[in-house]
């Protein structure tokens, strides 16, 4: 099962005031920043305070006071980041971000609450909006890329700047040395950086 809590912390930056919410989720929803293209940076931007311009503070009233970060904590062996290549368009039609360009996904590992993850599958959208279009998948699979294009199964490159990325799962990596430690200590242990 995948899971992890995600705690979103809000503060007015005017009187201080503060506000914690945890969940339990199962997937992390990444929005597109305008021209980032490394994944770490647009996951790890959740984590810094981001203004929240159409919110009053419920202690002193100040439209658009508060500053909002989300962190992850506890997460399972499994994290699925869903990137958000759907936005609603002025007539409200939900259009696709066609001109993502991320980076290196394959080969950047990820450090979510002091554990390593690394990339294992993507799932990617072959199309310009939700009513049409494919579905593919590609699986890390013993240092190769594994396409898998309906019944189609083929050795593949991963593709640069990965056009149509949608869905990525990372699972947790950890050293056979921290496996060890883990099973021969009973306390807590320090988990290396990626």
């Amino acid at each position: 099962m995948t899971q992890f809590t995600a705690v979103t912390e809000r503060k007015c930056k005017f009187c201080g005031h503060q506000l914690y919410d945890a969940q339990d989720e199962h997937m992390v929803h990444v929005p597109i920043a305008q021209g980032e293209r490394n994944i770490a940076r647009l996951l790890y931007a959740q984590v810094h305070w981001s203004h929240m311009l159409d919110s009053n503070c419920s202690r002193c009233g100040k439209k658009g006071s508060y500053q909002e970060k989300t962190c992850i904590q506890n997460p399972s062996n499994l994290l699925i980041v869903h990137l958000k290549l759907w936005e609603p368009n002025a007539a409200g039609q939900w259009v696709k971000n066609t001109q993502l360009q991320i980076d290196g996904i394959p080969l950047t590992d990820l450090t979510v609450d002091g554990n390593c993850f690394r990339l294992h599958a993507a799932t990617f959208h072959h199309g310009d909006n939700v009513e049409n279009g494919h579905y593919t998948a590609i699986v890390q699979l013993e240092g190769k890329s594994i396409l898998a294009n309906d019944a189609q199964i083929s050795e593949h490159n991963w593709p640069n700047g990965s056009p149509g990325v949608y869905l990525l799962f990372y699972v947790k990596n950890e050293s056979p040395k921290m496996r060890e430690l883990k099973m021969n200590e009973v306390g807590r242990y320090l988990v290396p950086t990626c």
